[in-house]
């Protein structure tokens, strides 16, 4: 794991440990399970190095919530629910795209794709 991945790693640790309870946010959130936290982090680990690292919260649903903003109208995000499910959404230009995926061992080519899209600078 390389540096950037490493300083995201540490920010899916401290968002973890903010939201150990139910109602962490004083608004009737609901706490992170450990096993979001796994399959978070196997998820960050399968990253290609490629890609620019997210940012990473918690959602009041206590799912692990990864987000790319590339500027205007260029947003993919991913939440990593404790069973491994995997829901995505993006924003590139005028067009959306999303769906929901189980994670497995290896990142679903629909989110990978999307990454990519992100990633891939269109030409003018």
């Amino acid at each position: 794991v390389g540096e950037p991945k490493r300083a995201v790693q540490e920010d899916l640790y401290v968002a973890y440990l903010a939201a150990q309870l139910d109602d962490w946010d004083h608004a009737g959130s609901k706490r992170v399970e450990p096993c979001s936290v796994v399959y978070a982090d196997q998820f960050l680990r399968l990253l290609p190095s490629s890609f620019s690292t997210p940012d990473v919260t918690v959602d009041t649903d206590g799912e692990i919530l990864f987000e790319w903003d590339q500027g205007h109208r260029q947003v993919f995000s991913v939440s990593v629910g404790r069973d491994g499910t995997l829901t995505f959404a993006g924003l590139f230009g005028h067009n959306k795209v999303h769906g929901t995926e189980h994670f497995f061992e290896a990142l679903p080519q629909n989110i990978l794709a999307s990454l990519e899209r992100l990633f891939t600078p269109t030409k003018p």
